[in-house]
């Protein structure tokens, strides 16, 4: 019955139907299945356009919208697109104007001129309620990109009231294929009236596919019952837009309409002015953009869909898929791509391990803390900046192996400079050895150890970014896989610093072959990664390049836009991160003080040069610094090893959600360590916390790329969850300063460190939502 009754009414019309929506009605009327979904849950898929901004890189916008025959709301519809062209060619007429984009559905055309043109502002609205949890997901997926606020709303036409605010008016109305049922045609006419009927300037701007020609001439008819008049400007518009930028259909069809708003005559004879603009037929360009992706992924359409869960995976399918789908590099090569990975992680246990202990011997403990926080307020500053001078390089050596060379370059000049701090410290003034009744003072020594410190911290950062970004562009669809090899490399490199210091004693007792090590495996890694890493150089696009200076400044607020755009599941990640960084820097920043000084209780003034005349407490300190960094970072590293390459099974068996949920247990028994002095209590904790970090740096990049797509630029994201991590690490060293000076010494920022990873883990159970079981 169903069937018939459509064709009848079809035929009734006496009009040749439009092919493509009565087979999309066949086909929804003809699949029960179809139906049913389209009532409760929608497949959906990622589209990614490149947009050419003035001044500026172009910048690529990501639209999430429905794979089935369903609600309006969530498709990208023809006029969209040329409503954003539209945007794009008079980009001057929309600067510091506040813009209202009527039913918006997935947002392109607003997005586009967020983040293409200088707005006051802009203003998305719809009404459905599904349509505006997908619109807001949108907003979010981009919101690093805009150069205007960006705000969501609902509107109801039926109930839509002009603001009596001024301020608060928009001052251009945009819409694009909104004139399609007649049915609403008054209550659109309604918001046209109220907007238009203002004493203020303002614009109201259309475009609309004509499917029927009576539903379009239903809608002319209603601009002149409620007096509201249009002009043809068509020629003029096509000629500033120019060729045509997107791959849509039937840009013949579609009409744009724009009017300005003036004072009105009194009825009847008063009129609102109403440009209408007619698009002449214009032959459609075929011809896609080159950096213009098409994406599809698999995810019902829920409460937890978004924005709180993307898509499950990213899977291309536009004409260059053949590329994006390989199957990425080969292990070998990707083995030998993630090398640096150990050549950092040896930089970072040896100022763990060695340097931190070393500082202690020089100085108090609080000013050791406050020394510490070189390292994450480099890192807050340095991540993500390089993050978006690496997506944006140009070098033909690549995006990230320039980086990765001048990093090896700027580490291996500092550890050899480094190596000799003491014969400067002796220039300069100091001396003594610590010998007890030997007057010493080693100031100089302990300024140029915190310099190098200081040049360390920024040459390792430079690489640290990079490295990761390089893995994830050679791993194609296997970034598990990819971030395993990493992580196994990174604790690989654990185990060479924690070998060494447990045959040889604490590393500040050989310091030049200790850093002479970090100097040789920083120059094996990077070279062999840049030798088997073939990069392709980024090609520059037509619009204009920035200045050094202007690159720079844009890299500096990459920092807070990295952070205030990240989606709703990637900023609870981010918020797990930044608590159990602090738990962890709690016990592994001052690891050779807590073993050193509470478990053995030694002392640490001048045990660093003491040497054969040191006092018992000070063998103490020297023997709790060289199994906190030797066994304990040992059995850590093994453990982590062996779990890096368990962890791609437990994400597909379990999924990342309770992964990451359970892994944050192992470190809470910080809590219990840090009142035991039994050694082997002590050890096997350290070693069970291996898990929780081993799985939050593992996830890092592949979750990065689970929200945005492996071919989104994420350098500035994957940077701003590294400033959640060292905005972590900089509050336990602030924090901790003071509490090293308690009673209780080394052991309350330990214990608090395990109190502030519980909260992480209550965080993760309850505000952590993704489904991720592969990559």
């Amino acid at each position: 019955m169903a069937d018939r009754s459509s064709s009848a009414e079809i035929e009734t019309v006496q009009a040749d139907a439009d092919d493509s929506l009565v087979a999309a009605l066949m086909e929804f009327v003809l699949n029960p299945k179809l139906a049913q979904d389209s009532l409760s849950a929608e497949d959906m898929h990622h589209l990614s356009y490149s947009v050419p901004v003035p001044d500026a890189p172009s910048v690529v916008v990501t639209c999430r919208v429905a794979s089935v025959f369903n609600e309006v709301g969530l498709k990208l519809w023809e006029a969209g697109w040329m409503l954003a062209e539209y945007v794009l060619a008079h980009d001057l007429e929309f600067r510091d104007k506040t813009v209202l984009e009527l039913g918006a559905g997935v947002g392109f055309t607003g997005l586009v001129l967020a983040c293409a043109c200088r707005a006051k502002r802009v203003m998305l609205t719809d009404y459905a309620p599904n349509v505006m949890q997908n619109l807001r997901y949108n907003v979010e997926v981009n919101a690093g990109k805009f150069r205007c606020p960006v705000e969501v709303q609902v509107l109801d036409w039926d109930t839509w009231q002009p603001d009596n605010d001024v301020d608060n008016q928009p001052d251009v109305l945009l819409a694009g294929d909104c004139v399609y049922d007649v049915d609403s045609f008054p209550s659109l006419m309604r918001v046209l009236q109220g907007f238009l009927g203002s004493k203020t300037q303002r614009e109201a701007i259309f475009a609309s596919t004509i499917r029927n020609q009576k539903t379009f001439q239903a809608f002319l008819d209603q601009l002149e019952t409620h007096r509201i008049r249009y002009v043809d400007i068509t020629a003029t518009a096509l000629e500033t837009m120019g060729e045509q930028l997107y791959a849509y259909e039937n840009r013949e069809q579609i009409r744009l309409a724009a009017g300005q708003s003036g004072l009105l005559l009194p009825s009847p004879s008063r009129h609102f002015s109403f440009r209408f603009v007619i698009a002449q037929a214009v032959k459609m360009s075929t011809k896609l953009l080159n950096d213009v992706e098409t994406g599809r992924s698999s995810v019902k359409f829920d409460p937890l869909g978004t924005p709180e869960t993307p898509k499950d995976e990213f899977r291309l399918s536009s004409a260059d898929d053949s590329y994006l789908e390989s199957p990425g590099a080969s292990l070998p090569v990707l083995l030998a791509i993630s090398m640096p990975r150990m050549a950092i992680r040896m930089a970072w246990a040896a100022q763990w391990a060695a340097l931190g202990p070393y500082l202690q011997t020089l100085l108090p403990r609080y000013a050791v803390q406050l020394t510490q926080i070189i390292g994450p307020l480099t890192g807050i500053l340095v991540g993500p900046i390089i993050g978006v001078f690496s997506d944006r390089s140009t070098s033909r050596y690549g995006r990230r192996r320039p980086f990765l060379v001048a990093a090896a370059v700027g580490s291996i000049v500092c550890w050899t400079l480094m190596g000799f701090t003491r014969e400067m410290g002796d220039a300069m003034g100091d001396v003594g050895s610590g010998k007890p009744g030997e007057v010493t003072d080693r100031s100089w020594t302990a300024a140029f150890t915190i310099f190098f410190y200081l040049w360390m911290d920024v040459t390792v950062n430079v690489a640290q970014t990079p490295v990761l970004l390089l893995i994830a562009d050679f791993a194609g669809p296997r970034q598990t896989t990819g971030a395993a090899l990493g992580q196994g490399w990174s604790t690989l490199g654990a185990i060479v610093v924690a070998g060494y210091i447990q045959i040889f004693g604490a590393a500040y007792n050989s310091l030049h072959y200790f850093l002479g090590m970090l100097s040789l495996a920083f120059a094996v890694c990077v070279t062999i990664a840049c030798l088997a890493a073939r990069e392709t150089p980024l090609k520059r696009t037509g619009t204009t390049e920035l200045s050094t200076f202007q690159t720079i400044v844009f890299a500096f607020r990459s920092i807070i836009t990295g952070l205030r755009s990240l989606p709703g599941v990637l900023t609870v990640f981010a918020l797990i991160f930044f608590l159990n960084q602090y738990g962890f820097t709690a016990y592994n920043g001052s690891k050779g003080q807590f073993f050193g000084l509470e478990v053995f209780d030694g002392a640490a003034a001048n045990a660093a040069t003491c040497g054969d005349a040191c006092s018992e407490a000070q063998r103490n300190y020297n023997h709790g610094v060289r199994l906190a960094g030797g066994l304990a970072d040992l059995l850590f590293s093994v453990v982590g090893y062996l779990y890096s390459w368990l962890l791609p099974l437990l994400v597909r068996r379990y999924g990342a959600q309770q992964v990451v949920t359970f892994a944050m247990l192992p470190q809470t028994l910080l809590m219990v360590m840090a009142f035991s002095d039994l050694v082997a209590l002590d050890v096997a904790i350290v070693a069970s916390i291996s898990i929780t970090i081993g799985t939050l740096f593992s996830l890092l990049v592949p979750l990065v790329i689970h929200v945005f797509g492996r071919q989104a630029d994420i350098g500035m994201y994957v940077g701003a969850l590294n400033s959640a991590n060292c905005f972590g690490q900089l509050l336990n060293y602030a924090v901790g300063a003071a509490l090293v000076e308690t009673s209780l010494g080394f052991k309350l920022p330990v214990f608090v460190g395990g109190a502030v990873s519980l909260l992480a883990f209550l965080v993760s159970a309850v505000c952590f939502r993704i489904r991720m079981n592969s990559m």
